[in-house]
């Protein structure tokens, strides 16, 4: 697969980006949640749907929805495994 960002998807994704992990620590205090757990949730999920719009709709050809929820699935499977490892400890 040849991934090539262009600049407007790069800039979408540093924003979408800053914007999950800025919200997400003022959500988690609002609902008086654990904050490291619902950044991790925040960022596998959303970040995934960021890169997934990206790849599908910005910088590569749109080949349907069954295409792109299968990229989403595997770009959140593998967001979820680094944080997890990041969170525990694993990966520094």
């Amino acid at each position: 697969m040849d991934i090539k960002f262009s600049f407007k998807g790069a800039l979408i994704l540093v924003l979408g980006i800053y914007i999950v992990n800025f919200l997400a620590p003022l959500t988690s205090n609002l609902l008086n949640l654990d904050q490291g757990n619902v950044v991790v949730i925040a960022n596998t999920f959303i970040s995934a749907a960021v890169v997934t719009f990206i790849l599908t709709r910005v910088d590569g050809p749109y080949k349907g929805v069954r295409h792109a929820i299968r990229l989403y699935a595997f770009i959140a499977l593998m967001f979820f495994v680094l944080t997890s490892l990041w969170v525990s400890g694993i990966i520094a």
